[in-house]
């Protein structure tokens, strides 16, 4: 009677111990199991993470380089626009100026005499044509006999055919080898030419 006791208390001792060690198992591969869910969520992350900061470096690079490609053509862009701005306002501002002169007769009788002054200190001859614009013939011959007047000796000046201009006079010499162009539309050139090379240096210096 004692031994079948003995030997059933034996048997549930190691039934216990079974019991635990399969409790005890369980727990270990539950653990091992979360942590490794853990371990592979964190990879997860770790691997989106790195494939995103890649993805933004990427964007990044491409930005760059495109942005360095297209930033002289639009900064050319840019500055075109501004010369083609102030280029059309210099036209505007002198037009309008040369229109003044030419719309007032005390200024534009000026601008006449000014003019044949410029042509005989330039011209080296003995002789010189002047030709008026078109319809302007008369006012011009009463400039150029006011204007002799107050010459001493050469050149002698004669009056010659109109020419198709807006205003102002062509001097040439006798012999047609020397033209000094006294046009209105000679003198706008002239401004513009002196006046936008400095506009434009000062723009293009503001953009670096």
């Amino acid at each position: 009677m004692v031994a079948v006791e003995q030997g059933s208390l034996t048997e549930a001792i190691v039934q216990e111990i079974r019991r635990a060690a399969w409790e005890e198992a369980q727990k270990i591969l539950k653990g091992a199991e979360e942590e490794a869910r853990r371990i592979l969520e964190e990879a997860k992350e770790k691997a989106s993470r790195l494939i995103e900061e890649r993805r933004q470096r990427h964007l990044e690079e491409v930005k760059k380089k495109i942005l360095s490609e297209l930033t002289p053509e639009l900064r050319r862009k840019a500055l075109l626009e501004k010369y083609t701005l102030v280029a059309s306002e210099v036209d505007r501002l002198v037009a309008e100026v040369l229109g003044e002169i030419k719309e007032d007769p005390q200024k534009y009788r000026s601008y006449l005499v000014e003019a044949l002054k410029a042509a005989v200190s330039n011209i080296a001859a003995g002789s010189l044509v002047v030709h008026p614009c078109k319809e302007e013939k008369g006012l011009v011959e009463r400039v150029v006999g006011e204007f002799k007047k107050g010459l001493s000796g050469s050149p002698e000046l004669v009056v010659g055919e109109e020419i198709d201009c807006s205003g102002g006079v062509i001097v040439r010499s006798a012999d047609g080898r020397v033209y000094f162009n006294a046009t209105l539309d000679a003198k706008a050139v002239e401004v513009k030419e002196r006046v936008l090379p400095i506009v434009f240096d000062r723009i293009a210096r503001r953009a670096k």
